[in-house]
């Protein structure tokens, strides 16, 4: 399930195989639920990795700004 945030599309939830992932709204537990809960689990127990691009904004000035960013990226910023 997408969601908007800073103008791109990103991962809400994701639903597994052989359900389809609309959200139902309502005043009691959300249809997502378990599927987070599942996500949450896998997390915790397992490795993951969290795009938070969208959280923070940076200026890095300076002479040595590029080979610092080229350091800390993953993506070339040259």
């Amino acid at each position: 399930m997408l969601r908007q945030q800073i103008g791109l599309g990103t991962g809400n939830w994701f639903a597994p195989p052989g359900v389809t992932p609309i959200d139902h709204h309502t005043f009691g537990r959300a249809n997502w639920h378990d599927h987070v809960a599942a996500e949450h689990t896998a997390c915790r127990e397992a490795a993951a990795l969290f795009d938070q691009s969208s959280f923070v904004k940076l200026l890095v000035s300076g002479g040595d700004a590029e080979s610092v960013l080229q350091r800390l990226c993953a993506a070339d910023v040259a």
